[in-house]
């Protein structure tokens, strides 16, 4: 380690250190209050008060060396702290400009469909165009958006809840995975 680099070390350390100084002087009246306004509440008797801590005895700055048969290098700047304010409006901004909605639904439907989920499959017709929908089968279902279900459709489960979201939704065609199960569809759609 050289002797710039020691230095260097010294002085943060040292900063911690009155960083630390100071944080201590600052807690210590609250840590008495609290301890006050506790014994207050059960009903101990007051101990008597503990006297601050002394302050510590001002230090001299030490001494200095400085090497001059070694030429003077460059030490990079450490890097400035990030802002965890600016860090947080930033992370918005990105998340804003992929593509967030902000605008609330202008039109909303509920509706349990008439044409109930069958091992044959069947298909449900909103009547206009939606942005978001949320489906909830009874049973065990295979759903397609706006095409008929296929053999490889992944299968949505009994009571749960599938959200279609970023995409133009018209036409639902389900079908269950069970032949002697019949079941009922609830659809939430949305429009902005």
């Amino acid at each position: 380690m050289s002797q710039t680099d020691y230095q260097l070390l010294r002085q943060r350390l040292e900063r911690l250190y009155n960083e630390l100084l100071v944080i201590e002087q600052q807690l210590h009246p609250l840590v008495t209050r609290l301890r006050t306004v506790l014994g207050e509440y059960l009903g101990v008797e007051m101990a008597p008060p503990v006297a601050p801590a002394p302050e510590a005895p001002p230090r001299e700055a030490p001494a200095r060396v400085i090497v001059t048969e070694v030429p003077a290098t460059e030490v990079p700047r450490p890097a400035p702290a990030v802002d965890p304010t600016r860090a947080l409006l930033e992370q918005l901004i990105r998340v804003f400009a992929a593509g967030m909605k902000l605008a609330r639904y202008t039109d909303h439907r509920f509706v349990v469909a008439p044409e109930p989920i069958t091992y044959e499959g069947n298909v449900h017709d909103l009547g206009q165009n939606y942005d978001v929908v949320i489906l909830s089968p009874s049973i065990d279902t295979q759903i397609e958006i706006d095409k008929p279900v296929e053999p490889n459709t992944p299968v949505v489960f009994a009571n749960t809840f599938l959200t279609i979201d970023n995409m133009i939704v018209r036409r639902i065609y389900y079908k269950g995975v069970s032949p002697v199960l019949k079941g009922k569809m609830s659809i939430w759609a949305f429009k902005y």
